[in-house]
This record gives C-alpha cells, structure tokens and sequence, in this order.
C-alpha cells in the first residue's frame, strides 16, 4: 500500500552509535511526509517506526558528538 510508513531496525554496540545508524536509516529508508512544521518550500520530513537494539547500553559514549542541541540544552534533559 502507497504511503505505509516502514518499521526499520538497527543494532549498536552503545546508545552514540545506534543513534547515529538510526538517524542514516530514517533518512535513507524512511517514508516522506509533510508536517505542520515544514516550512512551503521545505522539503518533505522523513518519517518510520525504528526498533533500536543496544548490546551493551551502558557502555560510552552515551551521548552522539552530533547531538542535534547545545550543550545548555543536554544540561537542561539530564537536571
């Protein structure tokens, strides 16, 4: 069926890792959907639903050196 958002998996030794092949899957094989915060001449979001499986989810780095907000911000989640 047209339009069916797909169900991806990947697999990482920690959370840094399994992050960063999660975000490459989604763009690579997730669906293209507009969203309320697309801007008209944006192009379309990506979109799936994304199984993450961690060996050893303790391990480090936890946090990707690309996470997507400041430092300020991380600070703010952790408190």
């Amino acid at each position: 069926m047209k339009g069916d958002i797909p169900v991806l998996m990947v697999e990482g030794n920690n959370l840094a890792e399994a992050w960063e092949k999660s975000v490459v899957s989604v763009y690579q094989q997730g669906c293209d959907m507009r969203t309320e915060y697309d801007k008209p001449d944006d192009p379309p979001s990506k979109d799936s639903t994304m199984t993450i499986v961690l060996h050893d989810p303790l391990a480090e780095p936890m946090i990707h050196k690309s996470l997507p907000c400041g430092l300020e911000d991380l600070q703010e989640y952790v408190l």
